[in-house]
């Protein structure tokens, strides 16, 4: 079987970044991609390289949720779709709702 270049570059710390952005936990992303919770952790922490079928599937759960993949030179990103992050996480929350404060107040400099 060969390697298809995207599915080489997709690993798993990116895999998690993914997950973590979209605020998915790994049952959601099990659901999405018909993978074991066992082999999407053993994936994100290093441990395993699914076959490509696999790989393809988690890509692709991910990709519905909102994720999007861009190769840059011998790298693969990650970023979300606007309004697809998860409000579940401190992050998601400063996504949706912009600069300043988690919940959407502007930062001051100590004035009230």
């Amino acid at each position: 079987m060969t390697d298809h270049p995207h599915t080489l570059l997709f690993d798993g710390p990116l895999c998690r970044a993914a997950r973590t952005l979209l605020g998915l936990s790994q049952l959601e992303l099990c659901g999405a991609a018909d993978c074991s919770r066992k082999l999407l952790n053993d994936f994100e922490n290093s441990l395993i390289r699914p076959k490509d079928t696999k790989l393809e599937a988690i890509k692709a759960g991910l990709e519905r949720e909102g994720a999007v993949f861009v190769r840059i030179d011998d790298m693969l990103a990650v970023g979300v779709r606007p309004g697809r992050s998860s409000r579940r996480s401190a992050r998601g929350r400063s996504f949706a709702t912009g600069p300043g404060e988690p919940d959407g107040t502007s930062v001051t400099d100590g004035e009230p």
